[in-house]
């Protein structure tokens, strides 16, 4: 007689997610329970970093709100000096001063104190002081290098310096366009085309001519492109080129 053999099959052991699941937490607990000091001073000082931070960011919101006040009242007092009588100009002139002044001291880094400056240059300008309006447009593009209002600060400065008679501070802050923004700023067409001018007008031709092509070359599109050519073709039907 035959004798059959069973045979059972049997299955590997496995351990339960469950197990798995409670060596993790028990894990973590320890890890929690030893080092609970060090994650609370950690945790304390990462609730007090957010909450300086949303402070100084509402402070310095605040302050800007200020600022940009305060240059709207500055605004409107230089045009009530635009409107006002010989007499009453100096009293005027004075109280903005005094709000320029405060404007720059107490928002050094704000677009208040930006438009406070350029008001100061347009202010000596008006006033035909025309080296005070240069050294307060310049300072406007020292300080605030990267606002929109500092390309064209800086073509004033250069208007003023040569009404004042100073065509080499006129050239001086017009490279300085050029070279500092580029065709970032819609007034590098107009610096070029001023250096050309500047240049023909102390009869360096060739410098003027320099000037203009590479403004027809660099700024195509622009409208001191034909004016750069028609001086182009002045200079060569005179023979000066």
């Amino acid at each position: 007689m035959t004798t059959k053999k069973t045979t059972t099959d049997t299955k590997k052991a496995e351990p339960s997610s469950r197990a798995t699941d409670v060596t993790i937490a028990e894990r973590f607990t320890g890890f929690l329970q030893k080092n609970r000091v060090p994650l609370l001073v950690v945790t304390a000082t990462l609730v007090v970093a957010i909450v300086a931070l949303f402070v100084t960011i509402e402070i310095l919101n605040t302050r800007q709100q200020e600022a940009t006040v305060l240059a709207e009242r500055i605004q409107r007092r230089f045009d009530a000096w635009l409107e006002a009588s010989d007499e009453e100009r100096p009293a005027i002139r004075e109280e903005i001063d005094q709000m320029i002044d405060e404007t720059v001291s107490r928002y050094s880094r704000s677009y208040g104190a930006t438009r406070a400056l350029f008001i100061r240059g347009r202010l000596a300008w008006e006033s035909e002081q025309y080296e005070d309006a240069r050294v307060a447009f310049e300072r406007l593009a020292d300080r605030f290098p990267r606002s929109h209002l500092a390309p064209t600060a800086l073509i004033n400065a250069s208007v003023a310096a040569e009404a004042s008679a100073d065509p080499n501070g006129s050239e001086r802050i017009l490279t300085r366009i050029v070279d500092q923004y580029g065709t970032d700023s819609i007034e590098s067409p107009r610096a070029l085309f001023n250096l050309g001018r500047l240049a023909e007008e102390a009869g360096r031709y060739d410098d003027a001519n320099a000037r203009y092509n590479r403004l027809i070359e660099e700024y195509a599109g622009s409208s001191w492109t034909n004016l750069a050519r028609n001086r182009i073709i002045f200079l060569t039907v005179n023979g000066l080129l």
